[in-house]
């Protein structure tokens, strides 16, 4: 009977540098996986109403894909992309002022691309019915569309 000590005993050695690289990609994998499930989530949790012209929202399902956003870790490449996904899940589920800390960090990330990072502060801001602040979001927007 073969042991699991003999198999090993003939298998190349792995070196730390592989070692290292096999663990960066794990890592990326399951952020990209924790990425994929959220938007998953996020998708099954909004229900267009026809009828009423609106967007419906199951806040389990929202709430699932809030919790596979927060998996992505802050050093991976996705972590800015889960931030500013995570800024419309709370926006949808009435959070404004977490839905506006996520989006303004992700929109001041360096190499962020949010078209729409402008319009969604200054809903987040009319929402929230800061006077000052929402007309700050607006002539930003204002000032986006010009370019």
């Amino acid at each position: 009977m073969m042991t699991v000590s003999r198999v090993l005993r003939g298998a190349p050695k792995v070196s730390a540098e592989t070692r290292a690289r096999v663990q960066a990609e794990a890592k990326r994998l399951t952020d990209l996986a924790n990425m994929q499930m959220a938007q998953l989530f996020y998708s099954a949790a909004l229900a267009p109403k026809a009828e009423k012209r609106m967007v419906t929202v199951d806040r389990a399902k929202a709430n699932d894909a809030l919790k596979y956003w927060k998996k992505v870790e802050a050093s991976s490449p996705f972590a800015t992309e889960a931030q500013w996904q995570r800024a419309w899940v709370e926006l949808a589920l009435g959070d404004p002022k977490s839905a506006l800390a996520d989006a303004h960090a992700a929109a001041t990330t360096a190499g962020f691309y949010g078209p729409e990072a402008e319009e969604l502060e200054a809903t987040i801001k009319w929402g929230m019915d800061e006077k000052d602040a929402k007309k700050d979001g607006i002539e930003a927007l204002r000032a986006f569309i010009k370019k």
